[in-house]
């Protein structure tokens, strides 16, 4: 069941509250790794991501930015930015999400009770409060990103991932070994293929950001590539969509 009512307005200070206290307690943070990817479609760069990863205590803290290149920017601006907090396990406590896209804004927090296979979300542009089953664990597409480097390498695994109200099975196999030449050179590679399957339809419509929620589609796939080393790296991704595919390229890594 889910339940759906109005946040009363002072709550839109909470937002400010929230990031006040994550950027002062972050001071107590160390950083452990930072990645920079290009993201392109038809073979031209249409928008960058920064990925950091840092450990406070018991947590681990994933945030993200995204924002649009050249002259995708006059077309279609994106701006966005993430935060996962999870447990050592990368299992998501909180998930935070910040989005300024062409005719379309987002700020929203989804936290999770794994216990109890609920989720609750708060969207502090409309007003609103809503909770609703999931499974547990689920995951965001950040939180998985990591959670799936932390378990290889695998064979085959099988995760639930939340996006836009939904929860989606994500099953993920082996597909093979590759080496991938860059200038800065050459990287021996698991190849792992992803496979997606709405699970839980919780029947919310709400609009979503176009970088994450809209890669969960039953009818397209997702390749990943993780250096074949101690560390993992996310090297390179292929969503295999009609017409042509959006490839995301690691530029730098950075790690203590």
């Amino acid at each position: 069941m889910k339940h759906k009512f109005l946040i009363p307005k002072s709550w839109n200070h909470l937002w400010l509250i929230l990031s006040f206290l994550f950027l002062s307690q972050n001071c107590n943070s160390e950083v452990i790794e930072k990645l920079h990817v290009t993201i392109s479609y038809l073979s031209l760069p249409t928008a960058t991501a920064e990925i950091k990863l840092e450990k406070r205590d018991s947590l681990q803290i994933i945030s993200a930015t995204a924002a649009s290149k050249g002259i995708v920017t006059a077309i279609y601006k994106v701006d966005n930015k993430y935060i996962s907090t999870c447990d050592l396990n990368f299992i998501p406590i909180n998930y935070e999400k910040e989005i300024l896209q062409k005719n379309f804004q987002e700020k929203k927090i989804v936290q999770y009770n794994h216990d109890k296979s609920i989720a609750k979300t708060i969207d502090f542009i409309n007003n609103t409060k809503i909770s609703y089953p999931v499974e547990s664990p689920t995951y965001d597409i950040f939180s998985l990103l990591f959670a799936v480097r932390d378990m290889l390498p695998f064979e085959y695994n099988s995760f639930y991932c939340l996006a836009n109200y939904d929860v989606w099975n994500v099953d993920i196999k082996v597909i093979g070994n590759e080496v991938l030449e860059f200038k800065s050179g050459k990287f021996e590679c698991i190849k792992y293929l992803a496979k997606f399957k709405k699970v839980l339809d919780n029947n919310i419509i709400s609009r979503t950001d176009m970088l994450t929620n809209n890669l969960f589609n039953e009818k397209n796939n997702l390749i990943f590539w993780y250096s074949n080393d101690e560390n993992h790296i996310p090297i390179k991704a292929k969503y295999v969509m009609f017409p042509f595919s959006l490839y995301w390229n690691l530029d730098e890594y950075w790690h203590k």
